[in-house]
C-alpha cells in the first residue's frame, strides 16, 4: 500500500511538472506575440501630458506657427514606439513654399507634432517638412521647433543625407543672424520660420527624414509638392549664385527707349517733368505691406514737351525672376514699360526740372537699370526714389523708411525684428507725409499712366 501510494505521488509530480512545462512554453510563445507594456500611453493621456508642459490650448490657433492658423488632430496619430508619437497638425490657411520656379509645397499635410520620451519625461517638438525630391531619399528642409524651450531651427537634407550648408533658398534678415524660411499665406509672403541649424542634428527636438518617414504625409493626403525639378539649373549649396533667364516679352532696353526724347526739341519752350508713383498691394489698406494677391510697385514717368510735340515713357525696375526673388536671392533684373496696361498709382510727386536736371535722371535711370534686383536690398522702389533724386536738389530729394515689422518666433522672448526694405506702402506714406507738410507736386489721388510714347 505505501508502496502504490508512493508511485502514485511519484507519478503526479511527474504530470503537473508536464503540465507546468507546458504552460511556461505557452506562455513565452504568447508572450512574443501580445507583451504585456506598463508604459502604454494612450492618446488621451498623451494630449493632457502635451497640454499641461507645452501650454497649448486648441483655442490658440497660432500656437504652432504665428505667421498661419492651425490646429492639432488628435484623431490622427501614429505611435512609433512605446516612446516616440506623432501627432498631425491641420493648417487652416492656405500655406505654399516655393521650392523652385515652377514647383510650390502646401504644407497641408507636413507639419506634425513629436513626443519623445526620456526617463518619465515627454520632450514635444514641431517638425515641418518640406520635400522637393523623394526619388533616392529625403531631399529638402524639415523645420524643426521644441515646444519646450521654444528652439528653432531649419535643416536642409538631400537623398536623406544632411547638407551642412546654407538653406536653400534663405537670407538673413536686418540684425537676424539666423536663417529664414519664407512662404505665401492666403497668398500674401510671410515669414515661416527664422531659425539657426547648429549642424549637430542630434537635438532630442530636432528632425529628420526618419521622422519624415514614419508619419508619411502622402498615406494622409499629402501635399503636392510637385517633382521637385526646377525648370532652370539652381545649386541649393549656393543660393546666392545668380541665375540669368530669358528676359520677359514685357521688358524693354531703356537706353533705346529714353531715345525717344530727343525727338522733342530742347529750347527756352520746353518742358520736363518727373513724376515718381507708388502702386499700393491693397488699395483699401495703406498699411498693408502685401496684398491678396499682388505686391505693389513703383515706377517712374517722364515727360518732355515743347508745344504739340510731346513724349511721355513710364518704366520701373522688376526682377527677371519673380519666384527666386522672394526669396532674397539677387537676380537679374529688367525695366519693364508701365504704360502698356496704364498701371495704376494711388499716390505720386510731379516735379518739373530743368533739362540739364532731366538729362541727369536720364542717366541715372539706365546707369541703374544694371543694378541686380533684391527684394530687401534694391528693389522697384530703391530704383525710383534713385532716378526721381537724380534730378532734385538736396532739399527736395526724398528718403523712403524701409518697411520693418515683428515676426518669426512665437511665445519665447522677443521676436526678431524682420526688415522687408523699402517698399511701395512706405513710398506711398512718404509722399502722403509730403503732402500733408504742403510739398508741391504731392497727392494721393488715384490714377493711371498714360501709354507710353513708341517712336523706335
Amino acid at each position: 500500500m505505501k508502496i502504490k501510494e508512493k508511485y502514485c505521488t511519484t507519478y503526479m509530480n511527474k504530470i503537473l511538472f508536464f503540465i507546468m512545462l507546458i504552460l511556461f512554453v505557452t506562455s513565452c510563445n504568447k508572450s512574443e506575440i501580445l507583451p504585456v507594456n506598463d508604459n502604454f500611453i494612450d492618446i488621451g493621456t498623451f494630449r493632457n501630458n502635451f497640454e499641461q508642459h507645452s501650454g497649448y490650448k486648441s483655442t490658440d490657433s497660432l500656437f504652432i506657427n504665428s505667421s498661419f492658423k492651425s490646429v492639432i488632430d488628435w484623431n490622427n496619430y501614429v505611435f512609433a514606439s512605446d516612446d516616440t508619437v506623432y501627432v498631425k497638425v491641420n493648417v487652416i490657411d492656405k500655406v505654399e513654399v516655393m521650392t523652385s520656379e515652377t514647383s510650390k509645397v502646401f504644407l497641408n499635410n507636413y507639419i506634425w507634432i513629436r513626443g519623445v520620451k526620456t526617463g518619465q519625461s515627454w520632450n514635444y517638438s514641431q517638425l515641418t517638412f518640406i520635400p522637393e525630391n523623394n526619388s533616392q531619399g529625403f531631399t529638402g528642409s524639415i523645420i524643426s521647433k521644441s515646444l519646450i524651450t521654444g528652439e528653432e531651427k531649419i535643416s536642409y537634407f538631400k537623398n536623406n543625407l544632411k547638407i551642412d550648408k546654407k538653406i536653400l533658398y534663405s537670407s538673413n534678415i536686418g540684425s537676424n543672424s539666423g536663417q529664414c524660411k519664407y512662404g505665401y499665406v492666403n497668398g500674401v509672403l510671410n515669414v515661416i520660420s527664422c531659425g539657426k541649424d547648429n549642424g549637430k542634428g542630434e537635438d532630442y527636438w530636432g528632425g529628420s527624414p526618419i521622422d519624415y518617414e514614419t508619419v508619411d504625409p502622402f498615406a494622409s493626403g499629402g501635399g503636392g509638392g510637385g517633382d521637385g525639378n526646377p525648370s532652370t539649373p539652381f545649386n541649393p549649396e549656393s543660393p546666392e549664385e545668380e541665375y540669368v533667364q530669358e528676359t520677359s516679352s514685357d521688358a524693354i532696353d531703356l537706353e533705346n527707349k529714353l531715345k525717344c526724347f530727343n525727338t522733342v526739341p530742347n529750347n527756352a519752350n520746353t518742358g520736363y517733368k518727373i513724376r515718381i508713383c507708388a502702386d499700393l498691394p491693397d488699395d483699401s489698406n495703406p498699411k498693408a505691406l502685401m496684398g491678396p494677391d499682388r505686391v505693389g510697385h513703383s515706377f517712374i514717368t517722364l515727360i518732355k514737351t515743347n508745344g504739340s510735340v510731346s513724349v511721355i515713357e513710364n518704366f520701373g525696375f522688376y526682377p527677371q525672376s519673380g519666384n527666386k526673388s522672394v526669396f532674397g536671392i539677387s537676380v537679374a533684373s529688367q525695366i519693364v514699360d508701365d504704360g502698356v496696361l496704364q498701371h495704376q498709382y494711388n499716390a505720386s510727386i510731379t516735379t518739373n526740372v530743368s533739362q540739364q536736371q532731366f538729362q541727369q535722371i536720364l542717366d541715372n535711370a539706365i546707369n541703374k537699370s544694371k543694378m541686380k534686383y533684391n527684394l530687401k536690398d534694391y528693389n522697384c522702389t530703391d530704383y525710383a526714389v534713385d532716378v526721381y533724386n537724380a534730378g532734385m536738389s538736396q532739399g527736395n530729394k526724398i528718403t523712403v523708411a524701409d518697411w520693418v515689422i515683428n515676426s518669426g518666433y512665437y511665445g519665447v522672448g522677443e521676436r526678431p525684428v524682420q526688415d522687408y526694405g523699402t517698399t511701395p506702402s512706405g513710398l506711398y506714406k512718404t509722399i502722403s507725409d509730403l503732402k500733408n507738410s504742403g510739398r508741391a507736386g504731392a497727392s494721393t489721388a488715384t490714377g493711371k499712366s498714360s501709354y507710353s510714347t513708341n517712336c523706335n
